[in-house]
């Protein structure tokens, strides 16, 4: 049996694509270390973009190398578009959403929209604003966590404007570990206490 996973529209180039709201300012941001080598993101240096990010009560403000990371642009820049996301606190969502159990993990699950205003760039820095939304009206079970994204280039042109549905799951003993123990358990191959796969 086959079941639909995702279906997109591609609209013609003379069609406008919407106009994103304004975001609300971030409350109460603090610059955050590096995620990679903290180990809050385990992602392999052919994912490192992110050179600086500021997470807030409400959102995050991310700044991207588009040339720091090598994973291969293709048509999409997938690297790039996957950097988007590295703003976002997955295994602390509670940050966002006092309501959500320090014991879940958030994970991509689909987005409710995607406009791309203009190419990513190959080099430069992109800045990524995001913004924790409210439960959707139809998610009563507040399961499913949704942020908007919007990128823009040096010079403040829109990039993207997606809107990101993500799923709590519980972490489990790997979610659990602080950054350092999974980092040294998932790259470096190293016995961690109470860590298996």
């Amino acid at each position: 049996r086959f079941e639909p996973v995702a279906s997109g529209r591609i609209p013609p180039a003379t069609e406008a694509t919407p106009t994103p709201p304004t975001l609300d300012a971030l409350v109460d941001a603090r610059r955050e270390p590096d995620p990679y080598a903290d180990g809050t993101l385990f992602h392999g240096p052919a994912f490192h973009y992110v050179t600086s990010w500021e997470l807030g009560a409400n959102g995050s403000t991310t700044w991207l190398d588009a040339a720091r990371g090598s994973v291969p642009p293709g048509v999409t820049h997938q690297g790039l578009l996957d950097a988007l996301t590295h703003g976002i606190p997955h295994d602390a969502m509670h940050r966002w959403h006092p309501q959500v159990s320090q014991e879940l993990v958030a994970y991509p699950y689909g987005l409710e929209h995607f406009y791309l205003h203009a190419a990513l760039p190959g080099a430069g820095r992109v800045r990524v604003e995001a913004r924790a939304l409210p439960f959707a009206a139809d998610d009563s079970a507040q399961r499913f966590p949704r942020t908007r994204v919007l990128a823009f280039d040096e010079a403040g042109t829109l990039l993207v404007d997606m809107l990101l549905r993500e799923i709590l799951l519980p972490k489990g003993p790997l979610g659990s570990a602080d950054g350092p123990t999974r980092r040294l358990f998932l790259r470096d191959r190293a016995y961690a206490s109470g860590l298996g796969l």
